[in-house]
């Protein structure tokens, strides 16, 4: 009897748990600087929703703008832009976007999985991204 009711006990557990939602997140911060490559990406990220931030933070406004890409698991762009240096060559403040966020829903259209790809557009850039992918 009693290993019956604790059987029992066991596979109503296992079928509560089984039906409770999981929530998976994965994400990556990843900078671009004098010092590295004039393009980097992150790893290919694997959810139903993903979110990007990417940020110009360029000390001097001789140094470039920083153009993004959202590449889809079949590697086709799937969003794309560019943040801009914060200053003009003389140290005014320039127009355009220095920080950007975006969001967009993943399907089988591109495998639900998403990277971030940012280059530098000449010379020396400074800034940096994050990428986030959920369930």
């Amino acid at each position: 009897m009693k290993k019956r009711l604790f059987a029992s006990l066991i596979l109503a557990a296992s079928i509560f748990l089984a039906a409770l939602p999981v929530y998976a997140a994965s994400s990556q911060y990843i900078d671009i600087n004098e010092y590295s490559p004039s393009s980097v990406e992150s790893r290919f990220h694997y959810g139903n929703h993903v979110y990007i931030s990417v940020n110009n933070s360029a000390p001097t406004g001789n140094w470039g703008d920083i153009n993004w890409e959202l590449v889809d698991g079949y590697f086709n762009v799937i969003a794309s832009g560019t943040v801009t240096n914060p200053l003009t060559p003389i140290g005014q403040p320039n127009s355009g976007d220095h920080y950007i966020t975006f969001d967009m829903p993943l399907d089988g259209y591109n495998q639900h999985n998403a990277k971030l790809v940012l280059s530098c557009t000449s010379g020396r850039c400074q800034g940096d991204g994050y990428i986030e992918t959920t369930d």
